[in-house]
Protein backbone atom coordinates (compact mmCIF):
# COMPACT_ATOMS: atom_id res chain seq x y z
CA UNK A 1 0.00 0.00 0.00
CA UNK A 2 3.01 2.44 1.03
CA UNK A 3 4.21 1.87 -2.51
CA UNK A 4 1.31 1.85 -4.80
CA UNK A 5 0.91 5.36 -2.98
CA UNK A 6 4.29 6.48 -3.42
CA UNK A 7 3.99 5.67 -7.39
CA UNK A 8 0.89 7.47 -7.76
CA UNK A 9 -2.62 6.95 -9.15
CA UNK A 10 -1.69 5.55 -12.58
CA UNK A 11 0.40 2.86 -11.06
CA UNK A 12 -0.91 -0.47 -12.27
CA UNK A 13 0.46 -3.21 -9.76
CA UNK A 14 2.38 -6.50 -11.68
CA UNK A 15 1.01 -9.55 -11.04
CA UNK A 16 2.94 -12.14 -8.61
CA UNK A 17 2.63 -15.31 -9.62
CA UNK A 18 5.53 -17.45 -8.46
CA UNK A 19 5.22 -18.74 -4.50
CA UNK A 20 9.12 -17.56 -4.35
CA UNK A 21 8.30 -14.03 -5.82
CA UNK A 22 5.16 -13.85 -3.32
CA UNK A 23 7.40 -14.77 -0.40
CA UNK A 24 9.83 -11.91 -0.92
CA UNK A 25 7.34 -9.67 -1.35
CA UNK A 26 5.26 -10.15 1.58
CA UNK A 27 9.16 -10.34 2.92
CA UNK A 28 9.59 -6.89 1.83
CA UNK A 29 5.78 -5.76 2.86
CA UNK A 30 6.06 -6.94 6.26
CA UNK A 31 9.54 -5.05 6.64
CA UNK A 32 8.09 -1.87 5.71
CA UNK A 33 5.45 -2.35 7.84
CA UNK A 34 7.23 -2.41 10.62
CA UNK A 35 9.94 0.35 9.59
CA UNK A 36 6.65 2.34 9.01
CA UNK A 37 5.40 1.93 12.40
CA UNK A 38 8.70 2.17 14.11
CA UNK A 39 9.24 5.78 12.01
CA UNK A 40 5.68 6.89 13.31
CA UNK A 41 5.26 5.45 16.75
CA UNK A 42 8.54 4.20 18.35
CA UNK A 43 10.34 7.38 17.03
CA UNK A 44 8.20 9.98 18.34
CA UNK A 45 7.83 7.91 22.04
CA UNK A 46 11.36 7.88 22.57
CA UNK A 47 12.40 11.11 21.95
CA UNK A 48 14.84 12.15 25.00
CA UNK A 49 13.81 8.51 26.63
CA UNK A 50 16.32 5.58 26.78
CA UNK A 51 15.52 1.92 27.52
CA UNK A 52 14.43 1.17 31.59
CA UNK A 53 17.00 -1.91 31.70
CA UNK A 54 19.90 0.39 31.14
CA UNK A 55 20.29 0.79 34.71
CA UNK A 56 23.92 0.56 35.69
CA UNK A 57 26.38 0.27 32.52
CA UNK A 58 30.08 -0.07 33.75
CA UNK A 59 32.39 3.09 33.39
CA UNK A 60 34.68 0.90 31.95
CA UNK A 61 32.34 0.43 28.83
CA UNK A 62 32.34 3.05 26.81
CA UNK A 63 29.00 1.50 24.42
CA UNK A 64 26.03 -0.37 24.86
CA UNK A 65 24.30 -2.57 22.69
CA UNK A 66 20.63 -2.51 23.42
CA UNK A 67 17.83 -4.81 20.81
CA UNK A 68 14.30 -3.71 20.83
CA UNK A 69 12.48 -6.86 19.32
CA UNK A 70 8.99 -5.54 19.05
CA UNK A 71 10.06 -3.22 16.92
CA UNK A 72 12.87 -4.87 15.09
CA UNK A 73 15.67 -2.51 15.95
CA UNK A 74 19.25 -2.40 17.01
CA UNK A 75 20.54 0.32 20.09
CA UNK A 76 23.85 1.65 20.06
CA UNK A 77 24.15 3.69 23.12
CA UNK A 78 27.83 5.79 24.25
CA UNK A 79 28.46 5.60 27.79
CA UNK A 80 30.54 7.98 30.02
CA UNK A 81 30.30 7.91 33.94
CA UNK A 82 27.33 6.84 33.63
CA UNK A 83 26.03 9.25 31.17
CA UNK A 84 23.77 7.40 28.12
CA UNK A 85 23.85 8.98 24.58
CA UNK A 86 22.41 6.96 21.78
CA UNK A 87 25.14 6.78 18.92
CA UNK A 88 23.03 4.60 16.13
CA UNK A 89 20.24 2.84 15.58
CA UNK A 90 19.70 -0.06 12.67
CA UNK A 91 16.73 -2.06 11.60
CA UNK A 92 17.46 -5.73 12.68
CA UNK A 93 16.37 -9.10 11.51
CA UNK A 94 15.53 -11.86 14.53
CA UNK A 95 14.87 -15.52 14.17
CA UNK A 96 12.10 -16.98 11.76
CA UNK A 97 10.07 -17.95 14.56
CA UNK A 98 10.82 -15.19 16.90
CA UNK A 99 12.30 -14.70 20.18
CA UNK A 100 12.39 -16.94 23.29
CA UNK A 101 14.86 -19.32 22.69
CA UNK A 102 14.77 -22.47 24.47
CA UNK A 103 16.28 -25.43 22.54
CA UNK A 104 19.00 -25.70 19.68
CA UNK A 105 16.92 -25.55 16.12
CA UNK A 106 14.00 -23.80 17.47
CA UNK A 107 14.73 -20.78 15.09
CA UNK A 108 14.30 -18.53 18.18
CA UNK A 109 16.36 -15.15 18.87
CA UNK A 110 16.73 -15.23 23.07
CA UNK A 111 15.75 -12.60 25.47
CA UNK A 112 18.46 -11.84 28.01
CA UNK A 113 21.42 -9.91 28.65
CA UNK A 114 24.51 -11.70 26.39
CA UNK A 115 28.43 -10.27 25.91
CA UNK A 116 30.09 -9.68 22.94
CA UNK A 117 32.52 -12.74 22.83
CA UNK A 118 34.71 -11.75 19.84
CA UNK A 119 34.69 -10.53 16.17
CA UNK A 120 34.85 -13.08 13.06
CA UNK A 121 35.84 -11.29 10.10
CA UNK A 122 33.61 -12.37 6.88
CA UNK A 123 36.73 -13.88 5.21
CA UNK A 124 36.91 -16.93 7.56
CA UNK A 125 32.84 -17.28 7.18
CA UNK A 126 30.48 -18.34 5.01
CA UNK A 127 28.99 -15.93 2.52
CA UNK A 128 25.26 -15.93 4.80
CA UNK A 129 27.32 -13.93 7.47
CA UNK A 130 28.31 -11.02 4.79
CA UNK A 131 31.50 -8.73 6.16
CA UNK A 132 31.84 -10.27 9.37
CA UNK A 133 30.12 -11.63 13.15
CA UNK A 134 29.54 -10.31 16.69
CA UNK A 135 29.76 -13.74 19.12
CA UNK A 136 27.79 -13.53 21.92
CA UNK A 137 27.93 -15.69 25.35
CA UNK A 138 24.44 -17.76 24.55
CA UNK A 139 23.62 -19.69 26.63
CA UNK A 140 24.81 -17.46 29.76
CA UNK A 141 24.72 -19.15 33.34
CA UNK A 142 20.69 -17.91 34.04
CA UNK A 143 19.63 -20.28 30.32
CA UNK A 144 21.90 -22.71 31.49
CA UNK A 145 20.39 -23.39 34.88
CA UNK A 146 17.24 -22.81 32.82
CA UNK A 147 17.49 -25.72 30.28
CA UNK A 148 18.20 -23.67 27.68
CA UNK A 149 20.43 -24.72 24.94
CA UNK A 150 21.89 -23.95 21.81
CA UNK A 151 24.80 -22.12 20.07
CA UNK A 152 25.97 -19.64 17.93
CA UNK A 153 23.77 -16.82 18.51
CA UNK A 154 25.80 -13.76 16.76
CA UNK A 155 25.31 -10.30 15.28
CA UNK A 156 25.69 -10.50 11.62
CA UNK A 157 25.89 -9.28 8.08
CA UNK A 158 23.51 -10.09 5.18
CA UNK A 159 23.80 -12.75 2.65
CA UNK A 160 24.69 -11.96 -1.07
CA UNK A 161 21.95 -10.64 -2.91
CA UNK A 162 19.94 -9.19 0.22
CA UNK A 163 20.36 -5.54 1.18
CA UNK A 164 18.41 -6.45 4.70
CA UNK A 165 16.08 -9.09 5.65
CA UNK A 166 12.53 -9.56 6.69
CA UNK A 167 11.75 -9.07 10.40
CA UNK A 168 12.06 -12.59 11.18
CA UNK A 169 14.27 -14.73 8.77
CA UNK A 170 16.75 -15.85 10.66
CA UNK A 171 17.85 -18.69 12.55
CA UNK A 172 17.96 -17.08 15.50
CA UNK A 173 20.69 -14.54 15.09
CA UNK A 174 20.85 -11.11 14.88
CA UNK A 175 21.20 -9.71 10.94
CA UNK A 176 22.10 -6.42 9.62
CA UNK A 177 22.58 -4.66 6.17
CA UNK A 178 26.02 -5.14 5.79
CA UNK A 179 26.63 -1.17 5.93
CA UNK A 180 25.04 -1.13 9.24
CA UNK A 181 27.16 -4.16 10.51
CA UNK A 182 29.70 -2.38 9.07
CA UNK A 183 28.98 0.41 11.03
CA UNK A 184 28.29 -1.17 14.36
CA UNK A 185 31.28 -3.19 14.14
CA UNK A 186 33.41 0.20 13.66
CA UNK A 187 31.38 1.60 16.48
CA UNK A 188 32.50 -1.26 19.43
CA UNK A 189 35.14 -2.65 17.30
CA UNK A 190 37.86 -0.78 19.02
CA UNK A 191 36.27 -1.55 22.54
CA UNK A 192 37.48 -4.95 22.57
CA UNK A 193 34.95 -7.74 24.04
CA UNK A 194 32.47 -8.11 27.03
CA UNK A 195 30.32 -5.17 25.66
CA UNK A 196 26.94 -6.04 26.59
CA UNK A 197 24.04 -6.91 24.52
CA UNK A 198 20.67 -6.80 26.10
CA UNK A 199 17.50 -7.95 24.14
CA UNK A 200 14.19 -7.28 25.54
CA UNK A 201 10.99 -8.50 24.63
CA UNK A 202 9.38 -5.80 26.70
CA UNK A 203 10.64 -2.70 26.22
CA UNK A 204 10.42 0.51 28.03
CA UNK A 205 11.47 3.63 26.94
CA UNK A 206 11.75 6.38 30.37
CA UNK A 207 12.54 9.79 30.89
CA UNK A 208 16.27 10.41 32.20
CA UNK A 209 14.69 11.37 35.82
CA UNK A 210 12.84 8.47 36.05
CA UNK A 211 15.91 5.91 35.04
CA UNK A 212 17.98 8.08 37.59
CA UNK A 213 15.15 7.01 40.35
CA UNK A 214 15.63 3.30 39.34
CA UNK A 215 19.35 3.57 38.73
CA UNK A 216 19.80 4.48 42.96
CA UNK A 217 17.06 1.57 43.81
CA UNK A 218 19.49 -0.63 42.12
CA UNK A 219 23.04 0.36 43.19
CA UNK A 220 21.23 0.52 46.70
CA UNK A 221 20.33 -3.52 46.73
CA UNK A 222 24.00 -4.48 45.46
CA UNK A 223 25.69 -1.88 47.89
CA UNK A 224 24.02 -3.17 51.00
CA UNK A 225 24.64 -7.04 49.84
CA UNK A 226 28.38 -6.05 49.19
CA UNK A 227 28.36 -4.26 52.73
CA UNK A 228 27.62 -7.55 54.42
CA UNK A 229 30.06 -8.99 52.37
CA UNK A 230 32.76 -7.02 53.25
CA UNK A 231 31.96 -7.29 57.31
CA UNK A 232 32.01 -11.09 56.68
CA UNK A 233 29.02 -11.36 58.23
CA UNK A 234 27.60 -14.51 57.01
CA UNK A 235 24.72 -14.23 58.83
CA UNK A 236 23.08 -10.71 57.20
CA UNK A 237 24.64 -12.02 53.77
CA UNK A 238 22.47 -15.19 54.52
CA UNK A 239 19.23 -12.61 54.00
CA UNK A 240 19.71 -11.62 50.43
CA UNK A 241 20.29 -15.50 49.24
CA UNK A 242 17.12 -17.45 48.15
CA UNK A 243 16.66 -20.41 50.63
CA UNK A 244 17.48 -22.62 47.61
CA UNK A 245 20.74 -21.25 46.76
CA UNK A 246 23.49 -21.12 48.88
CA UNK A 247 25.54 -18.52 50.35
CA UNK A 248 29.64 -18.20 49.68
CA UNK A 249 31.69 -19.92 51.95
CA UNK A 250 34.47 -18.41 51.29
CA UNK A 251 34.36 -14.33 52.42
CA UNK A 252 37.09 -12.07 51.82
CA UNK A 253 38.03 -9.89 54.24
CA UNK A 254 38.15 -5.50 53.38
CA UNK A 255 41.66 -6.13 52.61
CA UNK A 256 41.47 -8.82 50.18
CA UNK A 257 38.34 -7.23 48.29
CA UNK A 258 37.62 -4.08 46.74
CA UNK A 259 34.78 -2.93 44.73
CA UNK A 260 36.09 -1.57 41.66
CA UNK A 261 32.94 0.77 41.13
CA UNK A 262 33.66 1.95 37.81
CA UNK A 263 33.73 -2.02 36.51
CA UNK A 264 30.30 -2.68 37.91
CA UNK A 265 27.21 -2.73 36.13
CA UNK A 266 23.31 -3.75 36.51
CA UNK A 267 20.89 -3.94 34.18
CA UNK A 268 17.43 -4.99 34.06
CA UNK A 269 16.47 -8.73 33.19
CA UNK A 270 14.30 -9.14 30.30
CA UNK A 271 12.04 -12.09 30.19
CA UNK A 272 12.24 -12.40 33.83
CA UNK A 273 9.97 -11.76 36.85
CA UNK A 274 11.40 -8.96 38.21
CA UNK A 275 14.71 -9.59 37.44
CA UNK A 276 18.48 -8.07 37.48
CA UNK A 277 21.09 -8.66 36.55
CA UNK A 278 24.57 -7.32 38.40
CA UNK A 279 28.02 -7.86 36.98
CA UNK A 280 30.44 -7.20 39.78
CA UNK A 281 34.33 -6.67 39.64
CA UNK A 282 36.26 -6.66 42.93
CA UNK A 283 40.63 -6.88 43.09
CA UNK A 284 41.63 -9.66 44.95
CA UNK A 285 45.07 -10.44 46.02
CA UNK A 286 48.13 -11.76 43.50
CA UNK A 287 46.70 -9.42 40.61
CA UNK A 288 43.62 -11.43 40.27
CA UNK A 289 40.32 -10.57 40.13
CA UNK A 290 37.09 -12.02 41.39
CA UNK A 291 33.93 -11.50 38.60
CA UNK A 292 30.52 -12.20 40.18
CA UNK A 293 27.47 -12.55 37.83
CA UNK A 294 24.12 -12.45 40.34
CA UNK A 295 20.80 -12.49 39.41
CA UNK A 296 18.04 -10.79 41.54
CA UNK A 297 14.74 -11.75 41.64
CA UNK A 298 12.02 -9.83 43.93
CA UNK A 299 10.38 -12.04 46.17
CA UNK A 300 6.30 -12.07 46.59
CA UNK A 301 6.95 -10.15 49.92
CA UNK A 302 8.91 -7.37 47.89
CA UNK A 303 12.83 -8.67 49.03
CA UNK A 304 14.96 -8.79 46.51
CA UNK A 305 17.32 -12.08 46.92
CA UNK A 306 20.02 -13.44 44.96
CA UNK A 307 18.48 -16.16 43.37
CA UNK A 308 21.67 -16.76 40.95
CA UNK A 309 25.28 -16.29 40.72
CA UNK A 310 28.23 -17.49 39.26
CA UNK A 311 31.89 -16.46 40.84
CA UNK A 312 35.05 -16.35 38.15
CA UNK A 313 38.41 -15.25 39.49
CA UNK A 314 40.45 -13.93 36.51
CA UNK A 315 43.85 -12.47 35.38
CA UNK A 316 44.01 -10.26 33.03
CA UNK A 317 41.61 -11.50 30.36
CA UNK A 318 42.69 -15.18 31.40
CA UNK A 319 40.13 -17.05 33.50
CA UNK A 320 42.07 -19.03 36.18
CA UNK A 321 38.91 -20.33 38.10
CA UNK A 322 34.82 -20.45 38.22
CA UNK A 323 32.18 -21.84 40.21
CA UNK A 324 28.26 -21.22 39.76
CA UNK A 325 25.33 -21.52 42.51
CA UNK A 326 22.36 -21.62 40.59
CA UNK A 327 18.80 -22.10 41.06
CA UNK A 328 15.62 -21.60 38.66
CA UNK A 329 14.16 -17.57 38.99
CA UNK A 330 10.71 -17.46 38.67
CA UNK A 331 9.99 -16.25 34.79
CA UNK A 332 7.77 -13.75 33.15
CA UNK A 333 4.28 -14.81 33.62
CA UNK A 334 3.82 -12.44 30.42
CA UNK A 335 6.15 -13.31 28.25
Amino acid sequence: DLLAALAGPNHRPVSISSAAARRKTAALLEQLRVRWHHHQQYAANQDARFPARLLVAANSTPVVVYLDLPASRLYLFGNQDGQLWQLADFYATIGRKGFGKEREGDLKTPVGVYRITSYIPGRRLDARYGPGALTTDYPNALDQTLSRTGSGIWLHGTEPGWVNRAPRASEGCVTLSDIDFNRLYQLTGGVGTHVPVIIDDKPEWILPNELLDRRRTARNIVQNWHHSWLQGDTKALARYYSTSTSTPQSIPSSTQATWLGDRTEIFGYPGQKETLLARIVMDQFAGASLELAQYWQRSATGHWQIVAERQSLTRGQRQIAAGTTLTKPQPDPGA
